[in-house]
């Protein structure tokens, strides 16, 4: 399996280059590949140690994400407070995962609860 991986910190969610250095360590990356047939990657910090913040303004909700371009398709490890799209967590502030389908403007069209967020 092919894998490249990425971390996001942004306003809207939108797919971007991977970035490889990221203004805190949580967000950057020191390794990244295949273990037991699962994407996994190191960050310098503490992997999830960091949520946006809830602003209560929807169209100004932050979203952190660690996102996996893999061979089998796009994977997001995500966590944002006010949107609740999630059955894995009791709030979806809380790190979990989706499969991220893009349509041909590399724009989200789909989400589907794809495995399990694990992040230590």
């Amino acid at each position: 399996m092919t894998i490249l991986a990425g971390t996001l910190l942004v306003t809207t969610l939108m797919m971007t280059t991977p970035i490889v250095s990221a203004a805190t360590p949580a967000f950057t990356i020191e390794t990244f590949g295949i273990v037991d047939d699962n994407p996994s990657m190191t960050v310098e910090g503490i992997a999830g140690s960091e949520i946006p913040s809830d602003t209560g303004e929807s169209e100004k909700e932050e979203i952190f994400a660690y996102i996996f371009f893999t061979d089998d398709g796009i994977y997001a490890v995500t966590s944002h407070p006010v949107i609740e799209d999630s059955s894995e967590v009791k709030d979806d502030a809380d790190w979990h995962a989706h499969k991220v389908q893009l349509n041909d403007e590399n724009c989200i069209i789909d989400l589907k609860e794809k495995g399990k967020a694990v992040l230590m």
